[in-house]
């Protein structure tokens, strides 16, 4: 099976993932700093991953052709396929 990479969308610089409820849970539209990333890191539960970037997104989730349009967890509002 073909794997495909994706990119944020427009407007997207993280997100941080519930691997508990297999969902997205935050979206972040504004650039974080490297103080930011620090605080939320330190204040995020054990079951949430905070992605910043796009490269961590790729090799944790395995995308495929239709992986974005039947999604349920919510990847969808933050990445696209790169074309």
């Amino acid at each position: 099976m073909e794997k495909f990479e994706v990119k944020f969308i427009d407007g997207v610089y993280g997100f941080i993932y519930d691997s508990c409820c297999g969902r997205v849970c935050r979206v972040f539209t504004e650039p974080l700093t490297e103080k930011d990333v620090l605080l939320i890191e330190s204040v995020i539960v054990e079951d949430d991953c905070l992605f910043t970037d796009i490269e961590s997104v790729n090799e944790v989730f395995d995308f495929n052709d239709n992986s974005l349009e039947c999604d349920t967890e919510g990847l969808n509002k933050v990445v696209e396929y790169v074309k």
